[in-house]
Parts: C-alpha cells; structure tokens; sequence
C-alpha cells in the first residue's frame, strides 16, 4: 500500500523507473496488470484497489480524476449512481480534464436521450460549476485526518 502512495505523492529514481516500466503513460488509477509483469509488481497489483479506496483526489485541474470513477461531486462516484449511462460509454476512464478539453463530449453506443439525457445534462451542469485551475491535481489519503498515508489508518479502515 505503501508503495502505492509513494507512487503519486514523490518523485524519485525507483518511481520513474516503474513508471517507465509499467505505466506507460498512464495514471496509478488506469494501470493494469499484464501477463509480462514481473512476479514483485503482481503482487503490488494485488492491493491496488484497497489503496484506491483510501485516496481522495484534490482537484485542480482535473488531470488525475476520472469522471466515472473518482468521487469529484457530491463524494459519489457516477458509475454507481448513474449505471446506465456508464455502461453504455465508451470513455469509461476519461479524466475531467480531458472531459472538458472535448468539449463536454464523451463517446456512447447509442444515443443518449430520456432519462439517460437528463443525466447526461446534469453531469455536464456539474463539471461547469467546477472551479478548474492550470494546477494540477494532487492526491490526499481520506483514511485519516492528515490525508497522509498510514499503515495505522489502513489497518483501521
């Protein structure tokens, strides 16, 4: 766990060497485990979701929250609030800020109208009321009242 948090919050020679081995560019939240992955960074994959439970972005510019998957209206993630629509979106790991570069657009199977359209306005109502700034987003731990990362608040969780 501890791993991953020295992952997002520092910046030194062994995170940018697995940063350049396994993220590819991507974000802790999008990486994936591969059949080529070395034995030590399976296991590190193995805890990743209960790290994912205890971060809490702060936002800035939105360049780290997901719209679908990061609690950034409300404390709620839209995925479960809005299933529907999320199971019919083909940008299921776009950030906030890519979100609004395109315009407010995201890529669906079929037309969004009804009740999955009325959510659809909501969602892009909400993103508008953000306060988005050219700084980018950082990471904070919501497990204790630090937002540092503790092996106690883990445990506690």
């Amino acid at each position: 766990m501890k791993w991953w948090w020295k992952l997002e919050t520092s910046d030194g020679l062994w995170q940018r060497i697995v940063k350049a081995r396994y993220f590819n560019n991507k974000t802790v939240a999008n990486v994936r485990s591969r059949v080529s992955d070395s034995p030590c960074w399976k296991a590190i994959m193995k805890v990743k979701e209960t790290y994912m439970a205890g971060r809490r972005i702060n936002i800035n510019s939105g360049d780290l929250a997901r719209v679908w998957h990061d609690p950034w209206t409300e404390n709620t993630v839209l995925k479960d609030r809005f299933p529907d629509l999320f199971n019919i979106c083909h940008d299921q790991e776009s950030t906030l800020e890519s979100w609004v570069k395109k315009g407010y657009t995201l890529d669906f199977r079929r037309r969004v109208s009804g009740v999955l359209g009325e959510q659809w306005t909501w969602m892009v109502d909400e993103v508008k009321k953000l306060p988005l700034k050219n700084d980018p987003d950082n990471v904070s731990w919501a497990l204790n009242s630090k937002g540092k990362f503790t092996t106690k608040s883990m445990y506690g969780w």
